[in-house]
């Protein structure tokens, strides 16, 4: 979810121009080590109410779509000092931050917040803030920080949490806080980067990986810690991102040159960034108006690609991106996002990127895929959900 941090903490997304493996496995395959496996829930009802009231306000005066009002993330109930709270799962972020009782009242309003005076085991880090921006600038959070015990099911470790005291755009934000899952060089903590979540718990896992395994409405959603327990369909091909200081997307879950595709017929190429705390897949203007191209009804909502609509039932086409050997597809009905407008037209979720060097690459891909990020390496893995 995070695109751009502010002079606290300059983000990045990964780049990748290392050589990418396809791995030879059979038919089907489950894990069988231990791993921690928690269970996530997407907030439909949160997802639609944002968009009705979206679609209320006057339209749109910047570039592509305001991520912050569509609600259709990924949750994981966590533990911080002893007291529970819900955060979004951000593979494009790399905070933990939590919603400090005395942040406004937009923000605290109907959110579970978290006060680090009376959580347990919890000291303050003197000297040591943080400051995190969302989207293309003007949403964020920041406020102090906090070393505390941080379990996720039973999964802990002990690390640092931010305490948002101050909230930049973000009062309609529906949970707690996020846990950024990236690389701790883009964690905005200063003047001591902290280490995230994964990179605080892998030493005590039998292998440095998380795996996601997310689903449609109705069925459970999970995210595992030390191996992979799901199962999925041959083949599962990997990519190497280069996670370095040096690389044109430094600390995160990135690939360049990645050409999308449909029906064959190569579209363009964009970089892209794995978030799994995006809920759209998006890319260049000229990319995504070539996959609308020759959908009978699709409308260009805002006339700049960054919201569309097609008639409720239209077949999409499937939407293939190729990374070095490497590919993924995803099916066009993925695009479907379960809601309608007024005109009884249904909302889809592949638009224009509103950053001018790289997409996202987001929901309707981790809903087809099981996916594995090897903290270690640096890698990511995916195949098709069994």
């Amino acid at each position: 979810m995070k695109y751009s941090f502010t002079t606290a903490g300059l983000m990045a997304l990964v780049y990748s121009s290392a050589v990418t493996v396809t791995a030879a496995l059979p038919t089907e395959r489950t894990a069988t080590k231990t791993a921690h496996v928690i269970d996530v829930h997407r907030d439909w009802d949160g997802m639609r109410a944002n968009i009705a009231r979206k679609s209320q306000k006057q339209k749109r005066q910047s570039d592509g779509p305001d991520y912050l009002d569509y609600a259709g993330y990924w949750f994981a109930n966590i533990t911080a000092g002893g007291q529970p709270a819900s955060v979004l799962f951000d593979t494009g972020s790399a905070d933990l931050w939590l919603v400090d009782p005395s942040a406004g009242s937009d923000a605290t309003n109907g959110v579970q917040t978290w006060d680090p005076t009376t959580a347990d085991n919890t000291s303050q880090m003197g000297g040591e803030t943080f400051n995190i921006g969302y989207g293309q600038g003007g949403n964020g959070v920041s406020g102090n920080v906090y070393q505390t015990d941080v379990c996720i099911g039973e999964a802990c470790t002990t690390m640092a949490v931010g305490s948002a005291t101050t909230d930049q755009g973000l009062g309609t934000f529906p949970r707690s806080g996020i846990l950024g899952m990236a690389f701790k060089g883009g964690n905005s903590v200063s003047p001591d980067q902290q280490n995230t979540f994964m990179e605080s718990l892998q030493g005590s896992l039998s292998e440095p990986i998380f795996v996601t395994k997310f689903t449609p409405e109705g069925s459970t959603s999970q995210i595992a810690f030390g191996s992979n327990p799901f199962d999925f369909v041959a083949p599962m091909q990997e990519i190497q991102v280069d996670s370095s200081s040096s690389s044109a997307y430094p600390y995160s879950w990135s690939y360049t040159g990645v050409d999308y595709s449909k029906n064959g017929q190569s579209l363009g190429t964009f970089d892209v960034v794995f978030d799994s705390g995006g809920p759209m897949t998006s890319a260049a203007e000229d990319i995504v108006r070539g996959y609308y191209d020759g959908v009978n009804g699709a409308s260009d909502v805002n006339g700049d690609a960054s919201s569309w609509t097609v008639p409720c039932g239209t077949e999409l086409p499937d939407l293939t991106l190729t990374l070095g050997s490497a590919t993924l597809t995803i099916p066009g009905e993925k695009f479907y996002n379960g809601n309608t407008n007024t005109s009884g037209d249904c909302t889809v979720w592949f638009v224009k990127e509103n950053s001018a060097t790289r997409g996202v690459i987001g929901d309707p891909f981790f809903c087809e895929h099981v996916v594995i990020f090897n903290q270690q390496n640096s890698t990511i893995s995916w195949g098709n959900q069994s």
